[in-house]
């Protein structure tokens, strides 16, 4: 699909799209999905959706205030499993084919997951600009899951009934 026409705009009486989709495909860069969103203004306003060489999404870019990038991450460990998500935080740098890269710690949310050799979650990690705010940890003990969230939270524990 490279275009759609939302009820508003009838395709019949020549009215542009409301959204177009681009797609660039290859082997030696990001695979990029490329959707424009028919702004106020007539114009278009695109936004990027890149994906890594399994075809799961890297990175996300969408216009924000001042000209900048609002942007979300997703990091894969070497099982496939997304061990790490950045929030949407602001960033500069040319928008497009390649992730834009921010230094660690930069970001404003930030959702780090470790796993065991059976790679299941055992702990989860909230941190802001760096420093952790909180962590959840879980325990797995035959038919039981232990599950312990943030300081001030309820502490759960489940059981599988065979």
């Amino acid at each position: 699909m490279t275009a759609a026409w939302l009820p508003d705009r009838d395709k019949n009486q020549g009215a542009s799209p409301n959204l177009k989709f681009g797609y660039r495909i290859r082997n030696d860069k990001t695979t990029v999905v490329t959707t424009e969103r028919l702004a106020n203004d007539g114009g278009y306003r695109a936004s990027h959706e890149l994906l890594d060489g399994l075809l799961r999404l890297r990175q996300t870019q969408a216009p924000g205030p001042g000209g900048g990038w609002l942007l979300t991450d997703t990091y894969y460990n070497g099982t496939g499993q997304a061990y790490k998500n950045n929030d949407p935080y602001l960033a500069v740098g040319a928008a497009g084919d390649t992730p834009i890269i921010t230094a660690e710690g930069a970001v404003n949310g930030q959702t780090t997951t470790i796993y065991d050799g059976a790679d299941r979650p055992i702990k989860g990690i909230f941190s802001v600009a760096g420093d952790v705010r909180w962590e959840t940890t879980t325990a797995y003990q035959g038919d039981r899951t232990h599950i312990d969230p943030p300081e001030s939270a309820f502490h759960i524990a489940v059981s599988r009934v065979c």
